[in-house]
């Protein structure tokens, strides 16, 4: 783990990672409640616990807590509104939504009879479908889209520091050595400076790549 990010050091672990508390999350958390505050600390404990197999890390450190307590909860929002969204497919028809829960790949190995209590229980339930209208609204009118995905922002900038980086230096090294005031002259190779000024700023920043 980045001491300093309190997140995986990596792009690519902390991208495993994510991935990690979803699945672990589709696979634990139940199902049949109203909200993810009714989900029981030992459910909790138990998704952390589950992370252990592939990553060490000290739960003692608050802000590693909070960013996967944080995960977990919209990983269950984002699947449940996932699951509703295959059964508005269906919603004119009550009984034949609840004979036909989604695929595996969305619904994983969850019982028919939590699909049941969700078309019974959630999915007709008219405060739920009206709130999911409202949510629905509200991001219409975002002017703007979040671009960063499930990254968390300091691996989001990571990443796109990287690939400006390998931007600049393809640009630059493929660039002919021109003055600008129609001469041809000698010039240092460029890629020298990209990656000297690349590496002074990761220094500086302190980032791990």
């Amino acid at each position: 783990m980045d001491e300093e990010q309190k997140l995986p050091k990596t792009i690519e672990a902390n991208a495993m990672f994510a991935s990690e508390i979803g699945s672990f999350t589709h696979k634990h958390a139940p199902l049949e409640i109203k909200k993810w505050k009714e989900v029981s600390n030992s459910v909790k404990t138990k998704i952390r616990n589950s992370l252990s197999t592939n990553f060490e890390f000290k739960w003692t450190n608050s802000e590693l807590r909070k960013y996967v307590e944080e995960k977990m909860a919209k990983t269950f929002r984002s699947w449940r509104n996932k699951l509703y969204g295959h059964f508005k497919k269906h919603a004119h028809d009550l009984e034949y939504a609840q004979a036909h829960p989604p695929e595996e790949k969305l619904w994983g190995e969850r019982s028919i009879n939590e699909w049941e209590w969700l078309c019974d229980e959630l999915y007709t339930n008219e405060a739920y479908v009206k709130r999911c209208k409202i949510n629905a609204d509200n991001r219409n009118m975002k002017e703007y889209n979040q671009c960063g995905g499930s990254r968390p922002y300091p691996k989001y900038m990571e990443a796109q520091l990287k690939l400006k980086f390998h931007d600049d230096r393809r640009r630059l090294t493929t660039a002919p050595p021109f003055s600008g005031d129609g001469e041809w002259r000698r010039v240092r190779p460029t890629s020298e400076y990209v990656l000297l000024g690349f590496t002074q700023f990761v220094d500086t920043k302190q980032l791990s790549c």
